[in-house]
C-alpha cells in the first residue's frame, strides 16, 4: 500500500492509504466511472483505499483507465471522470488524445450530450 499524495482543487477527504492493481474479472462489475458492464475475463483496475476514516473499493474499465492515462486525469476523484471530460476544451488535447477521446465516447453514447 501507499500513500496519496495527490492534491486536487475538488473539496475532497484526506487520503490515508490507497492501493491499486489490475484484475482479470471473475464476476461481472460494473465500472465506477462510465457504468458500463465490465465482463468476466476482461482487465480492470480495482483501487481500494481509506480517506477520512472511510474505506471504499473502486473498479474501472481498460478504456477509462486508459483515457485517465492518456489525458493526465490523475487525481480526479472517482465517478467524475465524464465531468472532467467535459469541462475542457477539445484544443486542451493533442490529436491521439483527441482520436481515443472519440472512441471513448463512441464506446460510453450513454455518457454524450447531444447538444454537443
Amino acid at each position: 500500500m501507499s500513500d496519496c499524495t495527490c492534491e486536487y482543487d475538488y473539496d475532497m477527504p484526506a487520503c490515508e492509504f490507497f492501493r491499486q492493481e489490475m484484475r482479470k474479472c471473475r464476476k461481472e462489475r460494473k465500472c465506477c466511472e462510465c457504468g458500463k458492464k465490465i465482463a468476466r475475463g476482461e482487465m480492470y483496475q480495482y483501487t481500494v483505499g481509506c480517506w477520512d476514516g472511510d474505506f471504499s473499493a473502486y473498479k474501472t474499465c481498460e478504456l477509462c483507465r486508459d483515457l485517465m492515462k492518456r489525458c493526465d486525469f490523475f487525481c480526479v476523484p472517482f465517478g467524475y471522470l465524464w465531468e472532467e471530460i467535459s469541462n475542457r476544451e477539445p484544443k486542451d488535447y493533442d490529436m491521439e488524445i483527441t482520436a481515443f477521446l472519440k472512441r471513448w465516447r463512441d464506446a460510453h453514447p450513454h455518457l454524450v450530450d447531444d447538444d454537443n
